[in-house]
């Protein structure tokens, strides 16, 4: 009986371990280097009052997040640097970088880390060289979740920051 409680907990050990580093995903099954081929559809208007419009799919890429952080990883800054380019190559260009949030947490609590983590993207993309007047920040804390299950995985895809080009 020892040896069976023994076995149980060390599978229950690899198991946790092996899900405390879930990538990102979508309920279909896509893989996060093809999530910047969506848009989010927006429901409100942005600091400046301009509404998204779609964006195409080889524009600009989404930028995920580690829980409770607004930290830029070394893959963010990498996808950061080509939007940057894309931006740059087109300085008239008017762009929402949108901050979300995974349901955990209050709702001012996701409303602000949501805002840092726009902001922190949007500092970036300015310090690139992108005109910061092109760049308006919303956020939507855990509003509009990319994924709605409650799971590592879900919660993983939804802390990102999403683009959509404006109209002017």
């Amino acid at each position: 009986m020892r040896i069976i409680s023994i076995v149980i907990v060390g599978c229950a050990v690899v198991l946790l371990v092996g899900c405390a580093s879930v990538t990102p995903r979508n309920p279909e099954g896509r893989q996060p280097a093809a999530l910047g081929t969506e848009p989010i559809a927006a429901k409100a208007t942005n600091e400046i009052g301009i509404q998204p419009v779609v964006t195409r799919p080889e524009d600009l890429e989404r930028v995920y997040f580690p829980f409770n952080s607004f930290e830029l990883t070394a893959e963010t800054r990498r996808i950061l640097k080509r939007n940057a380019d894309f931006l740059k190559s087109r300085p008239n260009l008017a762009v929402e970088v949108a901050g979300h949030c995974d349901e955990r947490g209050s709702k001012a609590y996701n409303q602000t880390l949501a805002r840092k983590r726009a902001e922190s993207v949007r500092n970036y993309l300015t310090s690139l060289g992108v005109a910061a007047q092109n760049l308006s920040i919303a956020y939507y804390g855990d509003r509009m979740p990319a994924d709605k299950e409650q799971n590592e995985g879900a919660w993983a895809w939804n802390r990102r920051v999403e683009f959509s080009i404006l109209t002017r």
